[in-house]
């Protein structure tokens, strides 16, 4: 497999003491500038503990120094705050006349916070003078300093011009790294003849190495929201139309075309909505008289033929009334016959008339006794009603008490949405699929739409009715499923976002002023 080793030298006073060598398997470029990165802030560790001991006229440890340099960076709220303590602090330690920091903007560094200043006019050739040194450390990526300490050539053209505009003696430019990119830069000046130690520039390495990530965090989450997602915008564009990314590039490419398609592409249109079958007539069975249910039949859900009892009635009140007028006609035929052999003929025409009333009773009792047993008046099932739990409860006249439905004939009730029952019109063709039976499509055309809103469940839907083309035996009358009306063609982007857009539309009106 892959085998690498990764070897940092430790530099003391610009000698070499030791070599830190770490060995790496089945590792790739990422995971190597991470180990590479790590390595160089330990070994940055080990060069500042070695130097703990007085530096310059200080008596604190470099890493010591180093640290309260770190907490005080991060306990200041915000980015400038932060930056403008972490330079006091630095002159303070180095007994410097001032310490700036900038951070790079564009292709320039800008100078972001000085020593000691609160505020400070951005413009001005002192301010310009650091900015170009740092910008000198920054394309050489090394630490810069003059006079310099070694006979190692680096141009050091800024900071000559910076020391001439401030009369400084000597300064130091530090480069600030994060993520192996320079980022901004430390310039560290002495206006007295004083000079930089190797100690000093090393330190100096060091809390630039520590406090560059730290800075450039706060500064990130200091930024305008607008211009935390430009950057982000921007970083995005860079990983797309930079090296490397493939996976990302494909992914844009495959949406980029995908757009293009469905953006010329056509397809139907359909509007989908909840929908229900439900028979075409349904026959409502009644009580015929007031009473009790003696027995029940059948039930919803069962199958009926014609002419099958549904259910029964209580008639012991009406044969005991039918006994009655019976006995009563019995007694008027009696006095009927004796007025008629004494040829009383007005108290004769009164029994006549009494006897009438009473043929008129018996056959309303033998019509109400007919009615006690309901039957079906054509073959179909019992959509609704369950008389099993009722037997003995008294109903009155008219009650309704089972619905019958056809097995022929059905009609589909579609509750469409109010946002889409602007498309539908009469006779538009569609397709129903019904819970039970997944596996089948049915051809329907719509025949009614009833243009009045129904709220449901929070959402208003109008009711659209529609026939269907061919009968199924598996019919079943309230069987649920979905049903799809075709519109037209339409552009495949104006189908998918439509709803959307519409929305967006409608709230845009609701705010505007």
């Amino acid at each position: 497999g892959q085998h690498f080793r990764i070897a940092y030298p430790v530099v003391i006073s610009n000698a070499i003491h030791a070599v830190v060598v770490i060995e790496l398997f089945r590792s790739n470029k990422l995971s190597l500038r991470v180990a590479m990165r790590q390595l160089q802030w330990g070994v940055s560790w080990i060069e500042a503990n070695h130097h703990r001991g007085s530096v310059g006229e200080g008596s604190s440890s470099a890493l010591v120094t180093a640290l309260e340099l770190v907490a005080v960076a991060v306990e200041q709220p915000s980015f400038v705050r932060s930056a403008t303590a972490v330079a006091t602090e630095l002159a303070a330690y180095f007994h410097s006349d001032r310490v700036s920091i900038g951070f790079l903007k564009g292709h320039n560094i800008r100078v972001l916070a000085v020593s000691n200043t609160a505020n400070f006019d951005k413009k001005t050739n002192i301010i310009r003078a650091l900015g170009r040194a740092m910008d000198e450390a920054m394309d050489q990526k090394s630490t810069l300093v003059y006079p310099e300490l070694d006979d190692n050539y680096h141009a050091v053209a800024a900071q000559k011009e910076l020391l001439k505009i401030t009369g400084a003696k000597s300064s130091c430019v530090v480069p600030l790294v994060y993520a192996d990119k320079v980022i901004g830069g430390i310039c560290v000046e002495h206006v007295e003849s004083r000079f930089f130690s190797a100690k000093e520039v090393d330190l100096c390495k060091h809390i630039a190495l520590l406090l560059g990530p730290i800075l450039e965090l706060q500064r990130r989450e200091s930024r305008w929201i607008i211009k935390k997602n430009w950057d982000a915008l921007s970083s995005f564009f860079g990983r797309l139309f930079g090296p490397h990314h493939l996976i990302l590039k494909l992914a844009i490419s495959s949406l980029i075309a995908l757009l293009v398609f469905v953006s010329f592409a056509t397809g139907t249109h359909r509007v989908s909505a909840k929908a229900y079958l439900e028979g075409w007539t349904q026959q409502y069975i009644a009580s015929p008289v007031n009473g009790f249910i003696a027995s029940s039949e059948v039930r919803a859900g069962d199958y009926v033929e014609k002419g099958q009892l549904l259910f029964k009635l209580e008639n012991k009140d009406l044969l005991l009334e039918q006994k009655k007028w019976q006995a009563q006609k019995t007694q008027l035929q009696k006095k009927y016959r004796d007025a008629f052999v004494q040829k009383d003929k007005a108290q004769t025409s009164i029994y006549r008339s009494q006897l009438s009333q009473a043929d008129a009773q018996l056959a309303l009792i033998a019509e109400q006794l007919s009615r006690v047993s309901a039957t079906a008046p054509f073959a179909g099932v019992v959509v609704k009603g369950d008389l099993d739990q009722r037997i003995g409860s008294p109903v009155e006249k008219g009650e309704t008490l089972l619905h019958i439905a056809p097995l022929d004939a059905y009609r589909i009730i579609i509750d469409v949405d109010e946002r889409d029952i602007t498309f539908v019109q009469l006779q538009q063709r569609g397709e129903l699929n019904l819970s039970a039976i997944p596996d089948q499509r049915h051809d329907f055309s719509v025949t009614k739409i009833t243009p009045v809103a129904i709220a449901e469940e929070g959402v208003n839907t109008f009711r659209v009715e529609a026939r269907l083309d061919k009968h199924s035996d598996e019919f079943i009358p309230g069987m649920q499923g979905n049903a799809k009306i075709e519109i037209g063609e339409r552009k495949l982007l104006w189908i998918w976002t439509h709803r959307m857009v519409d929305w967006m539309r409608t709230v845009l009106w609701y705010w505007w002023p």
